[in-house]
């Protein structure tokens, strides 16, 4: 039987094809819950000093290259990833999110605090969600094993916000530099806090390993309406 896997060419140039809103990204009849790759994009000027790495056709510059799932180990979509971490997610479960907040809390007066890791506060973080539903769009390409070519990918698109597998990027040290002050700023919260978030974290997950509800939980009386939870699987960044 022939190999249907999509070549890196096919994959680059879904990834440079025309971006979508958020709005429509979010749509269940528009963003798969399958593997792949996808790509943010933004209004040129969005974020001062990032590089320019221009769409072919838009007036957009790329941003950042992911993949979901990251390896043969986990579940994650490229629903699942980009609507559940990247978008609804905190920087505590999106690279991506703690890149951007990263990038903007000093100028926009965001307060980052301490858990096991950097966190926004609800409110900075629907503020963070707003500025992306402003600035952003989306692309992606659908393929089965995408770890296998992210690297490929990252090398020839080379995208300024990712720092893994793009250490030869000029904006790469100063990336590092602004995700470590972020860090650096959040302030500690107390055990009572802590305890509440990760409560959060794991009623989001279903309170069951890798993010996924418990059986009982899903509503077997409508099927369609379980498939179309996307929801169902966050994938931790690593601090």
């Amino acid at each position: 039987m022939e190999d249907q896997t999509p070549s890196t060419t096919k994959v680059l140039k879904a990834l440079t094809g025309q971006p979508v809103s958020l709005d429509v990204a979010k749509s269940a009849k528009r963003q798969p819950a399958v593997a792949g790759l996808y790509a943010w994009w933004t209004t040129k000027g969005s974020i001062p000093g990032v590089p320019s790495s221009p769409h072919p056709s838009e007036q957009l510059d790329l941003f950042y290259v992911g993949i979901a799932p990251k390896d043969k180990t986990s579940g994650a979509t490229l629903r699942s990833r980009v609507v559940g971490n990247h978008i609804n997610g905190n920087t505590g479960s999106s690279t991506f999110r703690k890149t951007l907040a990263a990038l903007l809390f000093r100028k926009v007066k965001w307060q980052p605090r301490m858990t096991d890791r950097p966190l926004l506060s609800s409110e900075d973080n629907a503020a963070l969600r707003d500025w992306q539903n402003q600035h952003l769009r989306l692309t992606w390409a659908e393929h089965p094993r995408p770890w296998q070519i992210e690297k490929d990918v990252i090398n020839k698109l080379a995208p300024p916000l990712n720092l893994a597998g793009n250490t030869s990027h000029p904006f790469h040290q100063t990336l590092s530099d602004a995700r470590t002050s972020f860090k650096n700023a959040a302030q500690p919260t107390g055990d009572g806090e802590r305890s509440s978030v990760t409560h959060r974290i794991m009623r989001n997950r279903g309170g069951q390993p890798g993010g996924q509800a418990h059986p009982a939980q899903r509503d077997r009386r409508h099927p369609q309406r379980e498939q179309e939870r996307f929801v169902t699987m966050i994938e931790v960044d690593p601090v």
